[in-house]
C-alpha cells in the first residue's frame, strides 16, 4: 500500500481530489481493500450526519490537532479593523486539496463534516487530523486556541449552492468562518460578514475570495445572536446596505 495515497482517503471522501491526484488515488483504490473500506465508512458516516446547528467538538479530536502544534509560534492579536478582519494564510502545496484539507484540519475536521464529509468520532479522521495539522504548521495557533475552547461550537448555513460553516466560542469571543461553492462577487462588490445582536449589526470583516479556501478569523461580540453575510460595495460598508444572503444562528 502506498502510504501517501492511502493518506488521501479523507480528501477523496469529501470530493477534494482533482486532476492527476484523483486519477492516481482511484487507481490505487482499485487494488486496495483497506482504502475501499475506509472511504465507504467515511461516506456512510457522512450520510448519517444530522442538521444540528451546534456541534461541540469532542476532547479527543481537539487533542489530536493540538498535540501536533504544541510548538507553534503564537501569532499577534486579532486586528480590530471592522471592515477587513483576519484571513489566515495557509501553505500552498497541493492547490485546492491542501487548502481544503488544512482548513478542515485546523478547525477540527468539523468543517468537512458540516460540508457533508467526515465523522467526528471515527478513528480514521483523528489520524487524518494529525496528518493535516502537520501540514498546517505554525500558521494556525489562533484557530487551534479557538478549537481548544470548551464551549467551541459549529454552526452552518447555505444559500443556493453556497455553503458556510463557522466555529464560534463565546468564552473566547472569537469565530472562524469558511465558505464552499460561493460564487465570486461582482467586480465592484464584496461579501461581508456581520454579527447581529442587541446592538444591531457589527462588521466581522470582508470575506476572502472564494478560491482561497481560507477561513476568516474574527472577534465575536458578546451579544451576537446571528451571523449574516451580505453583498456590499468593494471594501465593505460600515452598516449593511443589502439584505443578508445567508443567516446562521449563534448558540446561546
Amino acid at each position: 500500500m502506498s502510504n501517501e495515497l492511502a493518506s488521501l482517503t479523507g480528501a477523496y471522501a469529501v470530493d477534494a481530489l482533482i486532476g492527476t491526484e484523483l486519477e492516481e488515488f482511484e487507481r490505487h483504490l482499485a487494488s486496495c481493500e483497506d482504502c475501499v473500506q475506509e472511504v465507504a465508512e467515511l461516506r456512510e458516516t457522512a450520510a448519517r450526519l444530522g442538521a444540528d446547528t451546534a456541534v461541540p467538538p469532542p476532547e479527543r479530536l481537539k487533542q489530536a490537532v493540538l498535540e501536533e502544534i504544541t510548538r507553534t509560534r503564537q501569532l499577534p492579536p486579532l486586528s480590530a479593523e471592522p471592515s477587513h478582519g483576519r484571513v489566515l494564510s495557509f501553505p500552498k502545496a497541493r492547490r485546492w486539496t491542501t487548502r481544503l484539507a488544512v482548513a478542515a484540519a485546523v478547525i477540527g475536521i468539523a468543517l468537512a463534516a458540516a460540508f457533508g464529509g467526515l465523522a467526528w468520532n471515527s478513528q480514521q479522521q483523528l489520524a487524518e487530523a494529525n496528518r493535516l495539522a502537520e501540514q498546517a504548521g505554525a500558521h494556525n495557533a489562533e484557530v487551534a486556541r479557538l478549537l481548544q475552547s470548551p464551549d467551541a461550537s459549529l454552526v452552518h448555513g447555505s444559500a443556493g449552492d453556497a455553503r458556510a460553516v463557522s466555529v464560534v466560542s463565546r468564552r473566547m469571543g472569537s469565530a472562524a468562518f469558511l465558505t464552499a461553492d460561493m460564487p465570486a462577487a461582482p467586480a465592484d462588490r464584496t461579501y461581508q460578514l456581520w454579527f447581529i445582536g442587541g446592538g444591531g449589526p457589527r462588521s466581522a470583516g470582508v470575506l476572502p475570495g472564494p478560491s482561497t479556501g481560507e477561513p476568516l478569523l474574527t472577534t465575536m461580540p458578546a451579544d451576537a445572536r446571528q451571523i449574516a453575510v451580505t453583498v456590499e460595495p468593494r471594501g465593505g460598508s460600515a452598516q449593511p446596505t443589502t439584505d443578508p444572503i445567508m443567516v446562521m444562528a449563534v448558540p446561546t
